[in-house]
């Protein structure tokens, strides 16, 4: 089994990994888009994500995002590694 970069997974949901670090795009399974200074601070909230990397964490885990990132989501499931 090929290994993958670490560095590229979704450090919210650790499910999807991104074609290049720190490239905004979205991740199709929780809604995050990657950001550099979200990921070295998880705590900072802004950017184009709006709330922090733990807060969305959070949100995500429990069902409670914003409909819009849902919407976001539905968009581009079919981006989803096939199984």
């Amino acid at each position: 089994k090929e290994m993958k970069d670490e560095s590229l997974i979704c450090p919210v949901c650790r499910q999807f990994y991104f074609e290049e670090k720190d490239s905004f795009d979205l991740c199709p399974i929780c809604g995050w888009f990657d950001d550099l200074i979200q990921r070295e601070d998880p705590d900072y909230e802004g950017g184009c994500n709006h709330r922090s990397q733990n807060q969305h964490r959070e949100q995500w885990k429990n069902g409670t995002l914003p409909d819009y990132i849902y919407d976001l989501i539905e968009q581009n499931k079919n981006r989803l590694p096939s199984k």
